[in-house]
């Protein structure tokens, strides 16, 4: 559905609400007047405006600022103010009006049944309007994170794809490297010590929904180290790795950061220019800051689809739906990445 059938299918539920609303109103005060209906339809048509300030301040002033945050006490009391004042201010015009048409010996009583029913009313057409949104807000939540474990159960079916006989693999790495430390060659040694250690921690940790944030980092490190032994050479390679805060207490969702430094090598090594990237993680109390910046070759960067960013973007959804901020600056020359996680 584009955004325009979305658009005016919300419109018309709007429609829809306000023409019930007014045929309750036109049998209740029909009922209960026992008018002409030119009275009563002129009644129903001066309330109208009173209702629709109170049901849309609530709709959208109130649940977003208050009811959405848990702030249900300030919710309820801004409610009841925004009630009581709109029906205070119906009052008042209500008796000027009616004083200014009939020349009264006395003046009628400011508080009376009228006013409370009109209270009673906005409360309740109010009410059922909040009722309708909170369970869309919920309806729609709830699909979402339906959508989002469905995704994260493809993505671990296929991270186990690439998981066929893995002590297999480790003990053919294992007796690699104890053939390069016999023959005295300790670069290829670390390297495949270090290409040991992303394996398993990928194998071990994709279904760990945290992990310590220095355990990742180390992660990282190896990773950066198995690429300089790669980009050897005629590369001119420069890796800034900087850390910033206390990596040791905090944890974090394994594989945020990873996919980032890998496009960084991907798109930003080149053969004939200096090659730099710059990686650094500020640590802070109640937040993380993660950033990632490289020159740009040729072919320029492109964040891959796939298991790539959209694998990222799901899983900060699913893991920080409203504590995380992704920014991503594509200029000529370089390409930025800025995310910063609230934990």
């Amino acid at each position: 559905m584009n955004v325009n059938n979305k658009l005016l299918k919300r419109i018309g539920l709007h429609i829809l609400f306000w023409v019930l609303y007014f045929l309750v109103s036109l049998f209740v005060y029909g009922t209960l007047l026992k008018s002409n209906y030119i009275f009563v339809l002129k009644q129903c048509f001066s309330l109208l405006p009173y209702m629709l300030i109170s049901v849309y301040f609530t709709l959208y002033i109130f649940i977003p600022h208050f009811l959405n945050k848990k702030r249900i006490f300030l919710f309820i009391i801004f409610l009841i103010i925004v009630i009581i004042i709109l029906g205070l201010v119906r009052r008042f015009y209500v008796l000027s009006r009616f004083q200014s048409l009939y020349a009264l010996s006395e003046k009628p009583k400011f508080f009376n049944i009228g006013i409370i029913i009109f209270w009673l009313e906005m409360f309740l057409f109010t009410s059922i309007a909040s009722i309708i949104k909170i369970m869309k807000q919920w309806y729609f939540t709830e699909h979402k994170k339906i959508v989002l474990e469905k995704q994260n159960l493809k993505n671990e079916l296929e991270i186990l794809q690439y998981q066929i006989n893995p002590h297999f693999l480790f003990n053919v790495l294992n007796n690699l490297y104890s053939l390069a430390i016999e023959n005295d060659d300790q670069a290829i040694a670390d390297g495949i010590s270090k290409l040991s250690c992303l394996m398993r921690y990928n194998i071990y940790t994709s279904k760990n929904d945290k992990v310590f944030l220095k355990n990742e980092v180390e992660y990282i490190n190896n990773y950066i180290k198995l690429q300089e032994i790669r980009f050897t050479g005629n590369y001119k390679l420069k890796v800034y790795f900087t850390i910033n805060g206390n990596i040791e207490s905090k944890l974090i969702s394994p594989f945020i950061f990873i996919m980032f430094v890998e496009n960084a090598f991907k798109y930003g090594i080149s053969l004939n220019n200096k090659s730099i990237i710059k990686i650094e993680l500020d640590v802070f109390d109640n937040y993380i800051e993660f950033k990632v910046s490289n020159f740009k070759n040729k072919s320029g960067n492109r964040i891959d689809s796939g298991i790539g960013l959209d694998n990222v973007k799901r899983r900060l959804e699913h893991y920080y739906p409203t504590k995380h901020l992704l920014t991503i600056n594509d200029s000529s020359t370089d390409f930025n990445i800025y995310l910063r996680i609230n934990c």
